[in-house]
C-alpha cells in the first residue's frame, strides 16, 4: 500500500481515492464492535461435538464422506418433528392429550372420569336436563387399561424415544440457524456501509 501511496503516477486524487478505500476497508473489518476476546461473548456458538450423530447431521471433524464434499464442514438438516401416536379408540375419552407429550413421565389414565350421557328421564316439556353426568372408574374397564398399557409399551415409548433424538437435532439445527441469520444481517449491514460510504469523486 505504501508503493501505492508513493507512485507519482497516481497523482493527489489517486492517493486520496486510496486512502479512503484503506479507511473503509478498516471500518468493515472493526464493524464499529467491540473485539470479542473470549468465546463465551459471541452472541451465537456452535461446538462441533455437539452435532448428533444422526441421520440428517454431518461434519468434516468426524472425518471425510463420500456423500459429502471437501467444502462442506457442516449439515444439519431440517428434522421432522415426529407426531404422537394416536390412542387406541377404547381409551380416548379416558386420556388427557396433554400428558402424551410430556416425555418426562410415563402417561396413566385417570383413576376416574366423568362424561355426559343423555338423561332418560329427559322430555321436551320436562324441566329435566337432557345430558346427566355419570361417573366411570378405571378398574371397571379392564380391557380399557390393557389397551393403554399396550399402547404405552409400544408405540409411545417408540415416539418418546424418536422426539428425544428429533430434540436433539433440533437444538443444533437453531443455533446454526440462528449464525445463518446473523451471517445473513451481518453481509446486509456491510452491504449498506459499502453504498453510502463515499470513496471520493
Amino acid at each position: 500500500m505504501s508503493e501505492l501511496l508513493n507512485n507519482p503516477t497516481i497523482g493527489e486524487a489517486g492517493r486520496d481515492k486510496a486512502m479512503r478505500l484503506v479507511d473503509y476497508l478498516t471500518r468493515i473489518a472493526q464493524l464499529r464492535s467491540k473485539v470479542v476476546r473470549n468465546v463465551d461473548e459471541y452472541q451465537n456458538v456452535l461446538w462441533l461435538n455437539d452435532v448428533p450423530s444422526q441421520k440428517g447431521c454431518f461434519t468434516q471433524a468426524w472425518g471425510r464422506h463420500e456423500d459429502h464434499d471437501s467444502d462442506v464442514w457442516i449439515e444439519i438438516r431440517r428434522p421432522i418433528e415426529p407426531e404422537v401416536p394416536s390412542v387406541p379408540d377404547v381409551c380416548r375419552v379416558w386420556v388427557r392429550p396433554e400428558s402424551l407429550r410430556n416425555k418426562n413421565d410415563i402417561p396413566e389414565l385417570p383413576e376416574e372420569i366423568t362424561e355426559q350421557i343423555e338423561n332418560p328421564s329427559w322430555s321436551e316439556d320436562s324441566d329435566e336436563p337432557e345430558l346427566i353426568p355419570r361417573t366411570k372408574r378405571l378398574e371397571d374397564y379392564p380391557k380399557v387399561q390393557h389397551a393403554w398399557d399396550s399402547y404405552i409399551n409400544g408405540p409411545w415409548l417408540s415416539w418418546q424415544k424418536e422426539h428425544n433424538v428429533w430434540t436433539t437435532i433440533h437444538k443444533v439445527y437453531s443455533q446454526l440457524f440462528a449464525i445463518r441469520q446473523e451471517q445473513s444481517r451481518l453481509q446486509y449491514r456491510l452491504h449498506l456501509e459499502h453504498l453510502y460510504t463515499p470513496l471520493g469523486n
